[in-house]
């Protein structure tokens, strides 16, 4: 989630803190549900790390609508925001979905996890172990581990979903781009391979340690690969650093 100018100023102004679920199906259709519907969201637990996207969105679902889906695989963006503006988290993918009836009302539960939780349940279904003389750079192997079943993907993640990568350009929010001088010319070859079972994450992982750089799942769903910026300026300066003591404003991390 970014915080605006927009929901900095709002956030000043005071008032609640809101917070919703939009659910998205196959069909593109979609259901939303936030604390101020009517169907609304009772409980939600979110937590985004560097490597693990989660949510647990529990919904008083009176109208029945959710209990008579499919839930399991459509796409939810959690949002927060002030007044009717909002900002999107990184989107999540429904794992499961319980329906229960305490004291005569319909309520469910969600389970929602990201992409990189996803990756980390792929298994690849073959070792990977490529020659001495293999040329495939950094870019290329990280680009082959995320097209799962795309065409120019690795044949031991054949079996996996595609997911878009983008490799940063440089421009305000990402002063130096993506690179750093390693991910486009270093070519692993042997050194690098790819273990029977190993997870798509684990192996996304082990060939992007080679370099600088970091990834992030975007609001677009993406994976964004980028070159941090660490500087040695006193104070330090850095692409994200975060503050929870934002003057009298505590609601959302401040950039500092």
């Amino acid at each position: 989630m970014r915080v605006n100018a927009t929901l900095t100023a709002l956030q000043k102004a005071g008032g609640d803190a809101l917070c919703k679920l939009v659910l998205t199906k196959y069909d593109s259709t979609e259901y939303t549900y936030g604390v101020d519907t009517t169907d609304r969201i009772l409980n939600l637990s979110h937590t985004e790390q560097e490597w693990s996207q989660t949510a647990q969105v529990t919904v008083n679902d009176s109208s029945g609508t959710l209990a008579a889906l499919t839930l399991e695989g459509c796409s939810g963006v959690i949002s927060y925001g002030y007044d009717s503006t909002y900002s999107a988290c990184a989107p999540l993918e429904v794992i499961a979905s319980k329906t229960d009836s305490p004291q005569g009302r319909i309520v469910t539960t969600l389970s929602l996890a990201g992409v990189f939780n996803m990756m980390g349940e792929d298994e690849a279904s073959a070792a990977y172990t490529p020659e001495d003389t293999n040329t495939d750079t950094v870019k290329t192997i990280l680009t082959a581990i995320a097209k799962g079943s795309a065409s120019g993907g690795l044949d031991c993640f054949n079996h996996c979903k595609e997911y878009t990568i983008t490799f940063e350009p440089e421009s305000d929010s990402y002063p130096l781009g993506y690179d750093d001088g390693i991910i486009d010319d270093f070519k692993p070859a042997d050194y690098f391979n790819i273990g029977f079972k190993e997870s798509r994450l684990s192996a996304f992982k082990k060939v992007l340690s080679y370099t600088k750089c970091k990834a992030r799942i975007g609001a677009d769903g993406a994976i964004h690969i980028f070159n941090p910026t660490v500087s040695d300026a006193d104070p330090a300066v850095y692409d994200y650093e975060y503050n929870d003591a934002y003057g009298d404003y505590h609601n959302f991390f401040d950039k500092s």
